[in-house]
Parts: structure tokens; sequence; C-alpha cells
């Protein structure tokens, strides 16, 4: 409490007859008075929180500048000919996956639809069709076995009455030559019934083979028209998704090209769309610093890790983290510089993100040699006009003091910043209550803390 205040109060207890009030409130502002004079004359230890430092083995790491761009980006066309009957979206719009579609090669939201009113004819017509082969199988699985079933019924039937005519025949033709009591003329009407019975039982023994051999053949020509009928109701229900244009993946429209009413042909573009979640920066590095992001890229590989860029948006406070995909092998024959692409996971703001295509900003690359460094916590930074330092802790006897120390930053790994200075990770340094410290100032540690790195 500052001691205007305490005057003012006094004053209004004063006026207002508060006796009791009056006397604790001169007693706290004498309190207040004193401790403030014994602050300003430096007595009592500032009460601090140290931590300690780290040691380890880095590379350096440079700035630069590089440019967002959409990870991917389509102009999706027409399949067909024909008018748009609806248009879904707008620019700008989000556009995702179509919740009641089945996993297929376009199974995106419904975009554009084109009129489709002679192909539903034709399904209609497509399907009637398949309707009547399916039903013409199901009459041959019934009729064939039955057919097979009388002839075989004919063929017994028919050998029964060959066996019958043959010897009816043979008996009258031995009474014809022993006795003459049968005339010649009943004999070749017995021979012609025992020969017609053998040409029956022929044909009959025909039909049973023929029903046998071809039963199958007609079950396997009947199947063939069923699935015909049914490869032209596939055709047609493929033709008819053409007809519906699909986001071909999740992502945003950045152009639309058509309008309801519009007679658009095979080919002609429709609709821009942007995939922005993640998104990537595309830098570009001399030639120099390529071997060495190269070498970190195989070393992480090899311990199945990725590398970790620290990326800054122009215009944005908010730090990102990408992942380093791939340095291209191409360079640009003017600068002689290589595409370097970043990948970075896109915060969603609403229906939109965060970051955008053409966006500038900077990323931090490692691609100096690796040699030794000193992390202290950033809290441990005290940031001046006059440069940079932190405070070690030194100890005099059984008293604490801080030792303030100038030092340069250098790379940041998570909440560590690099220090260069007179400092090693022997030394203990303040991280909290480190703001209005005096060079010298006896301090009161209340908690030291050892952390590790946090990558």
């Amino acid at each position: 409490m500052h001691w205007a205040f305490c005057h003012l109060f006094i004053a209004k207890a004063a006026i207002r007859g508060k006796g009791t009030i009056l006397a604790a409130l001169i007693l706290l502002c004498a309190s207040v008075y004193s401790s403030n004079v014994q602050a300003q004359r430096g007595q009592g230890p500032s009460r601090v929180v140290a931590g300690n430092v780290i040691k380890t083995t880095r590379a350096s790491t440079q700035s630069f500048v590089g440019t967002l761009q959409a990870t991917r980006r389509t102009i999706v066309g027409s399949a067909v000919d024909g008018r748009v009957v609806s248009v879904n979206f707008e620019a700008g719009d989000p556009v995702g996956a179509d919740p009641n579609s089945v996993s297929s090669e376009f199974a995106g939201q419904p975009l554009i639809e084109i009129r489709t009113d002679t192909l539903q004819i034709e399904m209609r017509t497509a399907r009637l069709q398949y309707e009547q082969t399916q039903q013409a199988l199901e009459e041959l699985k019934i009729t064939l076995p039955q057919n097979l079933k009388l002839a075989k019924s004919n063929q017994e039937r028919f050998q029964s009455e060959l066996a019958y005519n043959k010897s009816n025949f043979k008996r009258l033709q031995n009474l014809s030559k022993q006795s003459g009591a049968i005339s010649t003329i009943e004999v070749e009407q017995a021979r012609s019934q025992f020969l017609a019975s053998e040409q029956a039982v022929v044909g009959a023994r025909a039909e049973v083979k023929r029903l046998t051999s071809t039963s199958e053949l007609q079950l396997s020509q009947a199947k063939s028209r069923v699935d015909a009928a049914m490869q032209e109701i596939l055709r047609l229900e493929d033709l008819l998704n053409q007809y519906k244009i699909r986001a071909p993946f999740a992502g945003i429209v950045t152009q639309k090209l058509t309008e309801v009413g519009q007679w658009v042909t095979r080919g002609e573009p429709l609709v821009e769309i942007v995939e922005l979640d993640p998104i990537e920066m595309v830098v570009n590095i001399p030639q120099e610093f390529t071997g060495r992001l190269q070498e970190s890229m195989v070393q992480s590989a090899s311990a199945n890790e990725t590398l970790s860029i620290e990326i800054e948006i122009t215009g944005i406070e908010e730090r990102f983290s990408g992942t380093l995909m791939r340095v291209i092998p191409q360079a640009d024959l003017r600068s002689r510089s290589f595409p370097v692409r970043i990948r970075i996971v896109n915060p969603a703001t609403g229906d939109t993100f965060k970051l955008k295509p053409g966006m500038l900003g900077r990323a931090s690359l490692m691609v100096g040699k690796e040699s030794e460094v000193v992390l202290v916590k950033k809290d441990a930074l005290v940031l001046g006009a006059g440069g940079n330092r932190i405070f070690k802790v030194a100890k005099s006897g059984e008293k604490f003091t801080a030792v303030p120390v100038a030092v340069e930053t250098g790379i940041e790994v998570g909440s560590w910043v690099q220090v260069i200075g007179k400092v090693s990770e022997k030394d203990t340094v303040i991280i909290v209550g480190n703001e209005r410290l005096k060079p010298g100032a006896e301090v009161l540690i209340t908690e030291t803390k050892t952390e590790e790195l946090d990558e």
C-alpha cells in the first residue's frame, strides 16, 4: 500500500469519527511505511525461484523467409456434357466428406449437379431388363429339372413297351412258324410295334442326353444375361455419379467457375479447391546449407524422428511448429537456392483456417555445424536497453546474492534459449523474481527447479 493512500484512509476515518478504524489504519500505515523504508534501504533478501543450466550439442540455426502454400490444389472439371441444375457452394466455403456417402474414389461433399432426366429413364429400363432376366433364370432353375425328370420317365416307359413288343413279336413269330395259326399280317403288325418301340426308346434316350448336357449351358447363359443386365445398371449408376460433381478432398473453395443453367462440356473447369490443413511453407535456402540440412534429415529418419521447425508468420503473434518434409533437388538457376518444404498444422478458426496461402513468414532451420551450447529457461532472461542479462546465484557464507551476467542469445529449444556468456552447466540462475533485482542483491531462494530439455 502506498503512503499517500494511507493518508487518504486516515482522513476519511477521522471525518466519519470512527475511532477504532482510525487507530487500526494508523498502525497499518505505520507498518507499510516501515516496510517501504526497509525496502528502500535494501534491507531483507528478495524471494526468488532458481533454475538449472543445461549444456548440450546443437546445430546453429538461421532464419529464412518463406511463403505459405496449399498442400494440395485442384481444379475440378466436368466428366460429362450437360446443363447445370444445382450449385451447392460459394467461393470461400469449406467443403469436406459427405457423411452419407459410401467409401469410393470421390466420396466428398456434392458440389454441382447436372441434369440426368434421360439417364434416369435408361436406368428404369435397365432395371426392368434385369428383373426379366432374373425371372427367366429362376424359371429355368425350376423347369429344367422337371423336363429332365419327365424325359427319364418317358425313357423308362418306352423301354418297358419295347420289352413287351419285342416279346410279343417273337411269340407270334414262333407260333406262325410252328402251327400257322397266326397270320402273316399279325406277325408284321407285331414287328412294326416292336420297331416303333425301339425308335421311341432311342428318341427318349437322346432327349435325356440332350437335357442333361444342355441344362448347365442354359443356366449359364441365363446367368450371363442376368450379369449383363446388372453390369448395365452399374454402368448407368457410374455415369449418373459423374453427373454429380464431388469434392475430391476436404478443403476451401477458392474459385466458383459455373452457375445454374450453364451448359458445360466434358473437361470444362467448374470449381477450384485447396487443402489448407495441413499447410506448407516453402523456403529457399542457399546451396551451401543444403548438405547440412540433408544430413540432419537422414539422422532424424534413422532415429525414427521428425525435424521440428519453429515458424513465425508476419502479422501473427502466435508461433507455430512445422515438420521438415523434403528438400527439392532442383535449384533456381538464377539464385542457386533450393526449395525446402515444411508442413504445418493449420489451426481452425470457425469455418476457415488461421494460416492462408500467400502469407509470408520465417523458418528457423538448423543449417550450421553441431557445437556445444548452454541453455537456460527463457524466464531467466532479463531484457534491457543495454542488452540481455541473467542473474546467477552466488553463495557467500550463509547468504545468497544475485550476480548479473551479460549474455547474447542464440537458438531456442522449446522453453529454453541458448545464452552466450560467462555461464556454465554448473551454475544456478534466477528464473522468477529477477525483473527488479539489483546487482549484488541478497536473495532468498524459495524453490530450485531442475528441469530437462522439453524438445
